[in-house]
C-alpha cells in the first residue's frame, strides 16, 4: 500500500531522548515557523479590514421580563422538538 500512495514507512516524528528535549525541540520548531511567517509577511502592504456593520448591544430592543420568559419558553419547546 505504501508504494501505491507514495508513503514512507518511516516515522516522521523525532526520536524521544527525553520529554524535556522533545518539548524544547517542538518549541524551537514552532518559533522557527513563526519567525519564517513574520519574515515573509513584512514586505506586504498593510492590511486594512473591510468595515462591517455590527449590531451593538445598545441597539437591541428592550424587553420586559414577561417577554423574556415567553421567548425562553419558546426556545425550550423548540429545543425539545429538535432533540427528538
Amino acid at each position: 500500500m505504501n508504494k501505491l500512495t507514495g508513503s514512507k514507512s518511516e516515522n516522521p516524528l523525532p526520536t524521544i531522548q527525553s520529554e524535556n528535549t522533545l518539548a524544547y525541540t517542538f518549541a524551537d520548531h514552532c518559533i522557527q515557523k513563526i519567525e519564517t511567517i513574520r519574515e515573509n509577511i513584512k514586505d506586504f502592504d498593510n492590511y486594512t479590514p473591510i468595515a462591517k456593520q455590527v449590531t451593538q448591544f445598545g441597539n437591541f430592543e428592550k424587553l420586559t421580563e414577561d417577554e423574556i420568559r415567553k421567548l425562553t419558553n419558546q426556545l425550550q419547546s423548540l429545543a425539545k422538538l429538535i432533540s427528538y
